[in-house]
């Protein structure tokens, strides 16, 4: 299976605005507050998602009690009718992104895969815009796409997962 480690700030959500960063509701109104180009960007991802049987698994602090279900009737808002997104990371109290996606990794790869019926992870490209408390744990660096928090997700980005996944079938 290919997995996008997704997070949201910085990545998807560009706005500086504290209200609206905090607006999300999961259980309520559901919608992802960004900027025009990373909404952009994240629909072309989707649509190569889609084409190309990759899922996501959030990696983010947004909604620590989310389930991918939250996500996914998220995504289903715009349009998205397939389930993309099959789990969450679990947040360590230590803030180590790259040691929670190992840790997601490797319980997905033995109790996730009997448990849902997928198959294990392969590939997976990790996509965030603050790095130091991944590039430590995860190899090859090459499967980090480090987003500008001010601009997020880009083509250059969209284009450098594909090329990641593309070199490493």
């Amino acid at each position: 299976m290919k997995v996008i480690f997704l997070d949201i700030d910085g990545v998807v959500n560009t706005s500086a605005n504290r209200w609206e960063t905090g607006r999300v509701k999961f259980r309520g109104r559901r919608c992802i507050p960004t900027n025009r180009e990373p909404k952009r960007v994240l629909a072309k991802l989707i649509e190569w998602m889609l084409e190309n049987d990759v899922y996501f698994v959030m990696s983010t602090s947004w909604g620590r009690s989310s389930t991918a279900k939250d996500w996914n009737e998220i995504l289903r808002n715009y349009g998205v009718k397939k389930d993309l997104v099959v789990s969450r990371t679990i947040l360590s109290g230590e803030g180590k992104r790259g040691l929670e996606i190992l840790d997601w990794i490797e319980k997905w790869n033995t109790v996730g895969v009997e448990k849902y019926g997928k198959e294990k992870v392969e590939s997976y490209v990790v996509v965030d815009d603050l790095v130091k408390n991944i590039v430590p744990y995860i190899k090859p660096k090459s499967c980090i796409i480090h987003t500008d928090d001010r601009k997020g997700l880009t083509d250059s980005d969209f284009e450098k997962i594909k090329s990641y996944f593309k070199k490493n079938k």
